[in-house]
């Protein structure tokens, strides 16, 4: 047998870390979110508990004949629907089976199941189903939802003492391969302790920066810690603190750690700039059933360059590694709020719901490295004080506007807030590449024209975002990529066939294997102070709308990848781009 090499064995162990696992469901278009929603089993209960709905426990069905005047509930089994419901559906830890000629006028809501015959019945409502199981106990005839558990580490044990407290102690697992830290290992303990009402959290862990192999010292190792106490069950306050000694992303809005892992390990291609932050930080967050989080903070860090290393990737690209743009390095206090709102089906493939998250940042401390100036005139520059304030807001919402098609649009804008001095570069932003304007690539910019993707004015390493502020609109239709494979010839509505097979209900003969996808995008960046190039700067307001970048574009979406093409728009001499995404696009 031939011997695995050393390259081989990362090649696996990076590829096992670069994607998260996906929910497999054949038989729905629903892939699940990683828990139900605190809100979601609230309501799932909801319905079931109310005086006026018809509670069954599956296998149960509603007949051909029935007629129910109300809601219908099914607990741990799967409800077939052949009649007529005027109300809703509602499944927990069961599935729902609609026949030929069913109908539900009202909602489907399921939480740990999936609904087959799509396409046979009939439901007035919106459909929402939740793959993972609902945890629930009960009261009498009543029930009452419980907390689900995230455990998302490599190794992790799990003990329950008498009076129902539950601790959860994790030991290891690891981050998503970049090209400054290679493969980051976490080693550490994690504690949680569940009350009657409330929870508590704590976790700490050395992370393992594999760039120079084993050797200890302050680039190759970093930590993190938290600590959490959790007061309530649906509406709350939570009082917390954070330490950490880590490498951050910058811009980590437009592509996903593990899109950024795996076009850094196998392209030698990184989409994202980087920086070390080491520091901590109080925090106080109010939350509620509905999906809305507030959040408050206050932190001091200290940011960093790292070193400039080369990790290995797959196939190597005659350039190499574009050059690492340089950050500033600063020493800050901040000041965080932070509001989200996410009634999303689907953490990773939502197919309806809202996601907002609106961000305000005030710093101030003092640089004291400037990144925006070249190598050589570093030296030349004295501290800065600065004093900034920055806003960000991703605004998004995902519409069912048929049993197959949907219709997604996205705004994402922010930056520097009046009365602020200039951006740190580690808050600086930009709108190029697959993550925003698909049909501009990547900070790879011509120096001959304006550039309001980036807003770089000089020929700095990298490319660095260097934007102010920043506006982004995205639009995307999708519809399902539905393949006859075959008829089912042995499924009959009569039972005297010629070879007397008996009536049974009808399978699905159709294979839902993705969406097709058609979308458009239109952005551009721009400069709050005065700019040597015309066109980057606009004071005090947004930009005409015929100065944005515009790309149009196509693809296939199979959830845990997809496949596209764009073309930009407002500069069609430009090439089309062919790029891959490890999730939706937004």
């Amino acid at each position: 047998m031939r011997t695995m090499t050393w390259s081989a064995l990362a090649a696996i162990g990076v590829l096992s870390c670069l994607s998260a696992p996906a929910h497999a469901q054949d038989r729905d278009e629903y892939r699940s979110r990683r828990t139900v929603p605190t809100s979601v089993a609230a309501e799932l209960v909801d319905v079931y508990n109310a005086e006026r709905t018809r509670r069954l426990r599956g296998p149960a069905t509603v007949e051909e004949d029935e007629d129910i005047r109300g809601d219908v509930a099914v607990l741990d089994g799967t409800l077939t629907v052949r009649g007529l419901v005027r109300g809703r559906i509602v499944a927990i830890n069961g599935n729902v089976r609609l026949a030929r000629g069913a109908r539900v006028e009202g909602d489907v809501l399921i939480g740990g199941g999936y609904l087959e015959g799509r396409s046979d019945g009939w439901v007035g409502g919106e459909v929402r189903t939740y793959a993972d199981r609902v945890s629930y106990r009960r009261d009498g005839v009543m029930l009452i939802p419980e907390e689900g558990h995230d455990r998302d580490l490599a190794w992790w044990s799990d003990f329950k003492s008498r009076d129902g407290l539950r601790t959860s102690v994790n030991l290891g697992g690891a981050s998503t391969y970049n090209r400054v830290e290679g493969l980051p290992i976490n080693l550490g303990p994690q504690v949680r302790t569940d009350f009657n009402g409330g929870r508590f959290l704590l976790d700490a862990q050395a992370v393992f920066r594999t760039i120079q192999g084993w050797q200890w010292n302050a680039q190759t190792v970093g930590y993190k810690a938290r600590s959490e106490l959790r007061l309530g069950q649906r509406n709350g306050i939570a009082f917390g603190g954070r330490l950490f000694d880590i490498v951050d992303g910058v811009e980590n809005w437009q592509m996903s750690d593990a899109e950024v892992g795996l076009g850094s390990f196998l392209f030698q291609r990184d989409f994202r700039d980087y920086y070390m932050r080491h520091g901590g930080q109080a925090y106080v967050r109010l939350y509620a059933g509905d999906g809305g989080e507030l959040t408050f903070g206050y932190g001091q860090e200290q940011w960093k360059n790292p070193l400039l290393t080369s990790v290995f990737s797959l196939f190597k690209l005659d350039g190499g590694w574009r050059p690492l743009p340089t950050m500033d390095e600063a020493d800050m206090h901040l000041l965080t709020a932070r509001w989200q709102f996410d009634t999303r089906n689907d953490l990773d493939d939502p197919t309806n719901g809202w996601w907002i998250q609106a961000d305000y940042e005030r710093g101030q401390g003092k640089i004291r490295r400037i990144g925006s100036v070249v190598p050589a005139q570093q030296a030349a520059v004295p501290f800065t004080d600065v004093a900034y304030a920055r806003g960000f807001l991703d605004f998004r919402r995902y519409t069912r506007v048929g049993p197959d098609a949907q219709l997604n649009f996205r705004v994402v804008g922010g930056g520097m807030l009046p009365n602020s001095d200039p951006l740190p570069m580690q808050r600086k932003l930009s709108v190029s590449g697959p993550g925003s304007l698909a049909g501009f690539a990547f900070r790879q910019e011509s120096p001959t024209l304006v550039n309001i993707s980036e807003c770089t004015v000089t020929q700095l390493p990298g490319t660095p975002a260097n934007c102010d502020r920043m506006l982004l609109a995205q639009l995307e239709f999708k519809g399902s990529l539905d393949f006859n494979l075959f008829n089912d010839i042995f499924d009959r509505s009569d039972a005297g066939g010629p070879f007397g097979y008996q009536p049974r209900p009808k399978k699905a003969s159709r294979l839902r294997s993705g969406h097709w996808v058609i979308f458009t995008d239109a952005g551009r960046g721009w400069l709050v102070s005065p700019s040597a190039l015309p066109g980057l700067s606009v004071s005090g307001k947004i930009p005409d709308l015929n100065t944005f970048r515009t790309d149009a574009g196509v693809g296939f979406d199979f959830g845990a990848v997809g496949l596209y093409y764009a073309k930009a728009m407002s500069d069609q001499d430009r090439p089309g781009v062919f790029f891959l995404r490890l999730h939706s696009r937004f």
